[in-house]
Order: C-alpha cells, then structure tokens, then sequence
C-alpha cells in the first residue's frame, strides 16, 4: 500500500508512516534517476557551410556519430578559440560544402552568408508558386538586381559594401 486515496481512514495512514522504513528500498528504487546511455564521442565528417543562425560563417563538419533527423542535423562548430561545440542545427541553416569558386559572383554568394542565405530562402518562395517560365522569373530577378545596385550606387559614400576576396588566378579550370 504506497499511495492513499482520500476515502482510505486515517489509521491506515498512520500505519503505513510508522512501518515506512520497510518500504526504504522500495522508496530508493522509485527516486533513483534513470540512467542515460553515454553521448558518443562527436566525429568529423563532411565539412559544411553554416549560412544562418547563431553559428553563421563559422567552420563545421557533419557530426557522423549522430545521425540526422528530419529537420536537424548534428555538427561539430569551430567556435574560434580552439574549443570545438558539438550540437545540432536546423538543416534549411546549411549550405552547400565550401569549394574554390569559378567566378567573382559564385565568391560572393560563398563568402556572405546573408546572400547565400536569402538567395536559398527565395528559391524555396519561388519553388512554391509552380513557375512554368523560368526565363521570365530570371529576368524579372534580374531587373530587381539592377534597382538594387543603382539604389546602392545613389547612396554615394554612404552606401556598405562587402569585401569579397577573389583571385581569378587561382580560378579551377
């Protein structure tokens, strides 16, 4: 008898706190945390390209002794100062493995994780309305880029540039 209900008499009650230290074992079973099996030690595996969240543009590798599930992943972050962290982020936050890019604009959009980031974020926008003419969707982009750079261009000294660092010698041919 380990739990009373309110119709139980109040001399059962009193019984049952007055033999309680027979039931010590039973208590200690009861309040004994359950065991958690060990993390596994993190493993690096691919490395990735980190383009939103509070680890954007920071190094990581894929975490190949965790799986993935459908929505994160688990890596491993070079946080800057030797220290390594290993958790998991959301797999929409992921870019594609860095690589020596062939053009000033594929350095762009590898170097600035915001850009990448949007650019990702509007494909998947665009992926939703079922667009049958792509040609038409590019120049429409387009056209916005142009207003973009112009309005940037009109802001004079004032305008925020990004430093982009390419050499087009080191260019894969």
């Amino acid at each position: 008898m380990l739990f009373f209900h309110r119709d139980r008499n109040r001399a059962d009650l009193i019984a049952f706190i007055q033999n309680i230290h027979k039931f010590k074992d039973l208590f200690f079973v009861i309040t004994m945390p359950r065991r958690r099996e060990a993390e596994p030690a993190p493993v690096k595996g691919a490395e990735i390209t980190i383009i939103a969240g509070s680890y954007s543009g920071r190094r990581a590798w894929k975490n190949d002794a965790k799986g993935t599930t459908a929505k994160m992943v688990y890596v491993i972050i070079d946080m800057g100062d030797g220290d390594e962290l290993a958790t998991r982020i959301k797999k929409n936050n992921i870019g594609p493995p860095p690589v020596s890019p062939s053009s000033y604009e594929e350095a762009v959009v590898q170097q600035i994780a915001d850009v990448q980031y949007h650019l990702k974020k509007a494909a998947y926008h665009l992926a939703k309305c079922q667009i049958k003419d792509w040609d038409e969707a590019c120049r429409l982009f387009m056209i916005m880029c142009l207003e973009a750079q112009m309005e940037q261009e009109e802001l004079g000294p004032a305008a925020a540039y990004y430093n982009v660092q390419f050499n087009q010698n080191d260019m894969n041919i």
